[in-house]
């Protein structure tokens, strides 16, 4: 199943979408209107991300590569919270989709990176 790219209205509504119909003009995402004012998004070539004012992070799409931050390999065409954030109260200002890894900065000017880490994309050295 594919799934679409996403843009950002300037009344911040995310336009991405949970089906595989192609799309010829741009259409809000009726799914995220529910969560409130969306402030970015990103997508990746499977995935999407978005970010809402409190700086909540949501995503769905393809699991592969645990590119949607939750720890399995799931596909999910709802969006869902990344609850590692939510829990430890961090707020997300930008996000950034790479084909099988995302990066996250949040406010105050940390850096996170979840998903495929093949040579060192997701910068955290690990030894065993």
């Amino acid at each position: 199943m594919s799934y679409m790219p996403c843009c950002l209205s300037g009344c911040g509504i995310a336009c991405c979408h949970s089906d595989s119909l192609d799309r010829l003009t741009p259409k809000i995402v009726e799914q995220l209107e529910r969560v409130g004012s969306v402030v970015q998004v990103a997508a990746g070539p499977s995935y999407s991300l978005a970010i809402t004012g409190d700086g909540t992070v949501h995503s769905y799409g393809s699991g592969s590569n645990f590119c949607l931050g939750r720890g399995e390999q799931h596909n999910e065409l709802q969006s869902r919270v990344i609850q590692s954030f939510k829990r430890k109260r961090i707020h997300v200002i930008r996000v950034s989709a790479g084909d099988e890894h995302v990066v996250a900065l949040d406010s105050s000017g940390y850096v996170y990176t979840w998903g495929k880490g093949y040579c060192g994309r997701v910068g955290v050295h690990q030894t065993t």
